[in-house]
């Protein structure tokens, strides 16, 4: 497994930001800015909520960031207030914001005083010297991420709240300008929300837990194990949303080019270009364990690690020097596409006995180098990498042998690549695996008697069967992964159930419907006439 250092960024001496605006300083005791009632700066405001006892948080999004910094510059924040109504006082603790950010994303995190106001919508954000933790950003998977402030050399009293007045405004910044952070927390997709705040002690000790209820828990928010990987397509309204198609395009030799298909039909996803360039099109999907069929196959690592079941490895592809035109669109860390391209893999190995015909769904192509004249056709091309000064590589990342070998029978070449890819060509019926929800990157119920299941589906209503009494949340996303509604019904009874929804104008097409019921969750593809 490829090592990832944790990336400490410490905040800068001074605060400036662009447009000429300055955030103002603050030092204890200081008078507050005129023009709102600021009485609430000390207890608790009248509308936070505080978590836990008793040692609490309070925390809320006030408004817009750009209402409180008007810097021009693309960031999400957070206030927070820590309670210790404990009798005895807290000697250092760290702390935890947890958040979602697009892969690849660059940023930085900032802490600064942020002062409640006597009304809703606006406060008071300035500099504050006394409160700067040490700051440590986590990545914990492609998409999640967690802010550590280290306050080991703080003391909370007794009875007592820090700050001692206001809260901490924790700030996450873009410093990209081409992948803005807007609506951070949101960016994942669905089953992979992370949000929240804990404590712990210098050490590591769980002090206070994820902010999932008001009696707080002594262990941090559970991280989702699903990891992405990236399936070819031709198709990106099979993706999610475009968040989750990415596109990558491979200048290779241009004197005497001889990049091409060997064996047809094409496969899903890769395209060749009539100057022998050759272009890549992936969806990210997320699965816990890779799918096990009776042939070893490979897919794109688009996330920290592989899933379970599978086995990482790279291969560098030194293209075109001159009038190098390698690009790519979209999300696809940690894949590097500069000057040269370094493509990340997950190899996963066959089990024979498995009864599944085909590791995914058959509108997607996995690499492999199985053949299946029936059901499977297999496809061969050919990479005519950079001639001169070539420094094709293979990064095995603690491969063994045997498993090199299995990788060098899908792909493989020194100077030049070659490699197969397999696609779904039987019958319109399913294949044994292919799973019954495409892209809704969910994760599906298993099959038992409390699931709900989606019976029908139409510009007026959801039909609904559930299996037992309770609560019921619909939602409604198109093909690329845009939420069109959301509808809870509570207290239903056991049964089939119409749910209304207002389809409004919304345009035929497919849809991807959700049911979340007593914890459980079915997702079905449907198609709206």
């Amino acid at each position: 497994m490829k090592k990832f250092h944790l990336a400490a960024i410490l905040l800068a001496a001074s605060f400036n930001l662009a447009n000429a605006y300055v955030i103002p300083t603050y030092h204890n005791g200081d008078p507050l800015p005129n023009g709102y009632d600021y009485t609430l700066t000390e207890g608790i405001p009248s509308w936070v909520s505080v978590y836990g006892s008793p040692l609490g948080v309070s925390s809320r999004m006030c408004c817009r960031d750009n209402q409180l910094i008007p810097d021009g510059k693309s960031a999400m924040a957070r206030a927070y207030t820590i309670h210790n109504n404990k009798s005895t006082a807290i000697s250092g603790f760290k702390f935890y914001h947890y958040f979602n950010a697009p892969p690849s994303q660059h940023f930085d995190v900032k802490v600064y005083h942020y002062f409640h106001a006597n009304r809703s919508d606006r406060g008071a954000v300035m500099q504050d010297a006394g409160i700067q933790p040490g700051i440590n950003i986590q990545r914990l998977s492609a998409v999640q991420y967690r802010v550590e402030l280290d306050y080991s050399n703080v003391t909370i009293p007794k009875n007592s709240r820090f700050p001692s007045k206001g809260a901490l405004y924790i700030r996450i910044e873009s410093t990209d300008p081409n992948a803005p952070l807007d609506n951070v927390s949101d960016w994942a997709r669905p089953g992979h929300e992370l949000s929240g705040f804990a404590i712990t002690t210098p050490s590591g000790t769980v002090l206070y837990g994820p902010e999932l209820n008001n009696s707080g828990t002594t262990t941090l928010p559970t991280v989702d194990n699903a990891r992405r990987v990236g399936l070819l397509t031709d198709d990106s309204e099979l993706c999610q949303n475009e968040k989750a198609y990415s596109w990558i395009m491979m200048d290779t030799e241009d004197t005497n080019p001889q990049t091409q298909f060997l064996e047809l039909p094409r496969p899903n996803g890769i395209s060749g270009y009539p100057n022998k360039n050759l272009g890549f099109s992936f969806c990210a999907q997320a699965f816990t364990s890779m799918p096990k069929v009776p042939f070893d196959y490979i897919v794109l690592r688009m996330d920290t690690e592989c899933p379970s079941g599978s086995y990482p490895f790279a291969r560098f592809h030194d293209t075109e020097d001159n009038n190098n035109n390698n690009t790519y669109t979209g999300d696809i860390w940690p894949s590097y596409v500069g000057r040269d391209i370094t493509m990340e893999y997950c190899l996963v190995t066959k089990n024979t006995s498995s009864t599944k015909d085909y590791p995914v769904n058959k509108a997607f192509s996995v690499f492999s180098n199985y053949r299946n004249n029936t059901t499977i056709s297999r496809s061969e091309l050919f990479i005519d990498d950079e001639n001169n000064g070539n420094i094709n590589r293979w990064d095995w990342e603690g491969l063994s042998s045997s498993r090199q070998q299995k990788v060098q029978n899908i792909m493989f070449g020194e100077h030049d690549t070659w490699m197969y890819a397999i696609t779904w060509t039987g019958s319109r019926a399913l294949a044994k695996s292919e799973a019954s929800v495409v892209n809704t990157d969910k994760p599906i119920a298993a099959n038992i008697s409390h699931t709900p299941a989606i019976r029908g589906f139409d510009h007026s209503a959801v039909s609904v069967e559930l299996q037992s009494a309770g609560n019921a949340k619909v939602t409604i996303a198109n093909a690329k992964g845009a939420v069109v509604a959301r509808i809870v019904k509570e207290d239903l009874q056991p049964g089939i159930h119409q749910i209304q929804w207002n389809s409004g104008i919304v345009p035929n097409g497919r849809y991807i419907v959700t049911v979340e019921h007593n914890g459980k969750i079915a997702a079905r593809n449907v198609i709206l006439r």
